[in-house]
């Protein structure tokens, strides 16, 4: 097999940089261009607000950070554009990053922020289909699930070519509120999972977490938990809301840090996967034939660098309610697409 620099993607193509300061794809480029990710990483923004100045001094800054690391060997070329076409064209991945937010001073529903970002990814999708259909897109753009549904029907590519940033971001915040609840290192827990829309209708899979303590079997949370399920609770809302209580906290009202780093753990598997290697289940948005949505679910990334939809974990009865108002929820945000009537609005 061959290692890991022969093998690494010719480019990946980033579409959208964020909002000045920080930004997801901001973010992402100077992780996959420290890693040495590909050849080539071409930046795409709708505007030229990034390539100034202060752009160009960080990413000079990040290049004498590789030559003191002794990464400059493995770095990768960079390029921006405000050229869609110019930035997907033959890219091996697409990690659509860009997009509205929803602003701190004032409250904004995800179906309004979902009307605005139908204006950011149809141009996409339409340059998609022109210009390169064999990629992998990854979709951070908010809401996540309908964007990448919408992404789909507008460009015509494969669903198993297209999937999007949800449950990898969701775990890691479920996985820190019950760090933080027990008391105990992260990596003593283990399967815990997030399904369901990436939103307010996410399902953290509370009664599949195990627990394991040094030299003792593997307990269940919910057993540990029994007779203090304000804890649990906590948990669950602490998942369910832990995109909205980080940017009450952050200056510039969004959280791009944990997404950004999501993406890559995406990115990263898709590469592996097409390297013959090992790969883990991903949980991302992507599309259930049975309820003809996307929507959050464990996946696994063929070689061929498209995704196999895997069977939902073990569900209790709540959960398996949560499942369904989450479809339900997903299905009527889909109702709202500008130009788009669903036939089926409650799945099935």
């Amino acid at each position: 097999m061959a290692d890991q620099n022969t093998a690494r993607p010719r480019k990946i193509a980033i579409m959208g940089m964020g909002n000045p300061p920080g930004g997801i794809g901001k973010e992402l480029w100077k992780e996959l261009t420290e890693a040495g990710t590909a050849d080539q990483i071409v930046v795409y923004n709708r505007s030229n607000k990034w390539d100034n100045e202060n752009f160009k001094g960080e990413m000079i800054a990040v290049d004498q950070a590789n030559l003191i690391n002794n990464r400059h060997k493995d770095t990768s070329q960079f390029k921006f554009t405000t050229d869609p076409r110019e930035a997907m064209a033959n890219a091996d991945i697409v990690v659509i990053a860009g997009g509205a937010k929803r602003p701190k001073d004032r409250p904004m529903s995800r179906a309004d922020l979902m009307q605005l970002n139908c204006d950011f990814i149809d141009p996409l999708a339409a340059a998609a289909k022109d210009v390169n259909t064999n990629a992998t897109f990854i979709l951070a753009t908010n809401p996540v699930d309908t964007m990448a549904q919408r992404f789909h029907e507008k460009s015509g590519i494969g669903a198993d070519q297209i999937m999007g940033l949800s449950g990898e971001l969701d775990r890691a915040r479920m996985i820190q509120s019950i760090s933080n609840q027990l008391q105990i290192p992260p990596n003593y827990i283990e399967n815990a999972n997030v399904i369901g829309q990436h939103g307010e209708g996410m399902v953290p899979v509370l009664s599949q977490v195990m627990i394991r303590y040094p030299d003792q079997q593997p307990r269940k949370l919910v057993e540990i938990l029994a007779n203090e399920p304000e804890k649990l609770e906590e948990i669950k809302k602490a998942t369910i809301e832990g995109g909205g209580r980080l940017v009450k906290r952050l200056d510039i009202g969004s959280d791009y840090i944990a997404p950004a780093a999501g993406l890559k753990r995406m990115v990263d598997e898709v590469i592996a996967a097409k390297q013959g290697k090992k790969t883990e289940p991903l949980f991302a948005s992507a599309m259930n034939e049975k309820e003809g949505i996307y929507i959050g679910q464990p996946v696994q990334i063929n070689s061929d660098g498209k995704h196999t939809v895997l069977p939902l974990p073990e569900l209790n009865r709540g959960e398996t309610e949560a499942w369904s108002n989450s479809v339900k929820l997903s299905n009527a945000m889909l109702g709202d697409l500008p130009g788009r009537k669903v036939d089926r609005p409650f799945g099935g």
